[in-house]
């Protein structure tokens, strides 16, 4: 395709723990529930999955680096495709159009 591909670490996937302290999968499906259900705001100070918000944060952040390309393609996790689109969790393989002009660090 003759597209240069760049690796950002602030892509990675939606932690459980947000000191990246690796939770078994029953806790991670907890917290992943947690996050769906109070829409990925911490509903009490106990709740250590990373919310909606700071993924926005990082992820926006990675694009706003790329903004001066006319087009980019960006592989990731859903969470992270969810929490600046607001799409509810898109299908395996989906494509998500998104558009980086209409987004905003401040909403």
């Amino acid at each position: 395709m003759g597209i240069d591909i760049a690796i950002e670490t602030d892509l990675h996937e939606w932690p459980a723990n947000r000191n990246y302290i690796y939770e078994d999968e029953e806790t991670a499906e907890r917290a992943y529930d947690e996050y769906v259900r109070y829409n990925g705001v911490h509903s009490s100070e106990d709740q250590e999955w990373e919310e909606a918000q700071s993924i926005n944060e990082r992820v926006i952040r990675v694009l706003l680096k790329y903004a001066s390309n006319k087009k980019a393609i960006v592989a990731c996790h859903g969470v992270m495709i969810q929490a600046v689109t607001s799409k509810l969790l898109p299908k395996n393989g989906e494509i998500v159009e998104f558009d980086l002009e209409s987004s905003s660090l401040d909403d």
